[in-house]
């Protein structure tokens, strides 16, 4: 599991989460939401080994502490938001078999392309990508990577209907193969569609409800105009 022992993170003065107690189980999608600005971001990115993000408390991965950073890394992969893990000149093929390399993976780079029937990815060159593209390409990343523990920020942006479908059986594909994903997304309806828990980010701490396919309207219950 993916653990967080009284763990606090922030940056700077500001604190996202304080003093949580948390357990991130394998083989299942975890959708995590809040409004911008209350931490949905950060604390992917101190789960992805950001230890500088960390302000106290303890995380570990299957028992391996975040501070033994080259074993930890190991265990996550983390796909941003921002497409800064993808080099413009290079094409999607070398994007698969980097991450194979990196994390060690005997996945076939073709499977999850043919999922998401986007095998033309592998020969162009990312600077010719849409965004939904990007995303696609990043999806089979995490896919080939085959680490036990999947960070998805905004992964079905900028993605039409049946790309969205596709994504959507990829991510439950990598639960069902026993990973642990957790999405962080603006789209309540496509977190509908493929986890098993709602994750909010409200009062510094983490709210954890069972899917139960009324996202939207769950959100709009914790987060009403008036939340700061």
């Amino acid at each position: 599991m993916l653990n967080l022992n009284d763990v606090s993170i922030g940056y700077k003065d500001k604190v996202i989460l304080n003093n949580v107690t948390f357990s991130f189980k394998p083989g299942r999608v975890y959708g995590l939401m809040a409004p911008n600005g209350f931490g949905k971001s950060t604390l992917l990115k101190t789960l992805n080994g950001d230890i500088g993000l960390l302000k106290s408390g303890a995380i570990t991965c299957d028992e391996i502490p975040i501070i033994d950073t080259d074993i930890y890394a190991q265990k996550i992969y983390y796909s941003p938001e921002d497409n800064s893990i993808l080099y413009p000149t290079m094409n999607g093929r070398f994007h698969l078999e980097l991450v194979k390399k990196i994390w060690r993976s005997e996945a076939d780079i073709e499977a999850p392309l043919k999922m998401l029937d986007a095998l033309n990815l592998k020969s162009q060159r990312i600077s010719r990508f849409s965004q939904g593209m990007k995303m696609q390409l990043q999806l089979a990343m995490a896919f080939v990577s085959q680490s036990p523990y999947i960070l998805l920020d905004e992964p079905l942006n900028a993605l039409d209907i049946q790309h969205a479908e596709y994504s959507s059986h990829l991510i439950q594909t990598l639960a069902k193969h026993g990973a642990c994903v957790i999405i962080s997304s603006h789209l309540p309806e496509e977190l509908d569609r493929v986890c098993n828990s709602f994750i909010f980010i409200k009062n510094k701490t983490l709210q954890q409800v069972n899917a139960c396919k009324e996202s939207r309207s769950l959100y709009h219950k914790l987060f009403d105009c008036s939340a700061k």
